[in-house]
């Protein structure tokens, strides 16, 4: 009676310990073997073919005990590992449900690098100088002498030698040359003044919080580059 109850008991241990050993299979290989090899140890199939086939029979009670220990220390860091691993885990699963819920991420408003205008050179029309027409002098015409109807030799005579000297008396008509005189040169009081340009607008304006230009979106060149890429003045600022 106690040998059949014995047997059961050994066939009930042995099953259990090979389905447990098929449990840990993936967790600890190492612990997994042993309760194998304990729970196919623990059938009386396995101990009556060793008994007669090797003749251990006095070795066996002194091989379950062994047997029995090094599944006992395998078994100890099994569970320890487990639990720590379940409380870690209970742990992480607690923090993610009491935390707080996690704002939606707004996107943030990227900065768009406007291009800035590069100043490209206008050659500037120059003023060539007229030359202004001057009055020149007109020679007089000189007298003409009127004949005496009975010219005698010594009035003749006088005549002539007061012609000489009025002649003489007389200066030079000299042309003189024409002075070309420059014309004064338009100057352009706000040629190298910065003004203020909008993206979207058509109009530079002198300050940059003019009530028509969006002051976000302005920046700035000189007044020849804003005309020369077809601006015009703000009424308001000018």
């Amino acid at each position: 009676m106690l040998r059949k109850a014995g047997n059961f008991l050994r066939y009930l241990f042995g099953i259990l310990m090979m389905l447990a050993g098929a449990g840990y299979w993936k967790e600890e290989k190492a612990y997994a073997l042993s309760l194998l090899l304990l729970g196919i140890f623990l059938l009386p199939v396995t101990w009556n073919t060793i008994k007669k086939r090797f003749h251990v029979a006095k070795a066996l009670p002194v091989l379950l005990p062994v047997l029995l220990l090094v599944s006992a220390c395998a078994l100890t860091p099994v569970t320890y590992s487990s639990k720590e691993t379940q409380k870690a885990s209970a742990e992480s699963v607690s923090v993610s449900v009491t935390a707080a819920p996690t704002k939606k991420a707004t996107p943030t408003p990227t900065e768009t690098s406007t291009p800035t205008p590069t100043a490209t050179p206008t050659e500037t029309p120059t003023l060539t100088a007229t030359p202004t027409p001057t009055a020149t002098p007109t020679p007089t015409a000189d007298p003409t002498e009127t004949p005496t109807p009975e010219p005698t030799i010594e009035a003749a005579a006088e005549e002539t030698v007061e012609t000489q000297a009025a002649e003489e008396s007389q200066p030079a008509v000299t042309a003189e040359e024409p002075q070309v005189t420059e014309a004064p040169q338009e100057s352009d009081p706000y040629g190298g003044q910065l003004v203020w340009i909008s993206e979207t607008g058509s109009k530079y304006h002198n300050k940059n919080n003019c009530g028509r230009m969006n002051p976000d979106r302005a920046y700035q060149m000189t007044r020849e580059n804003a005309e020369a890429q077809g601006y015009e003045p703000c009424k308001k600022c000018f």
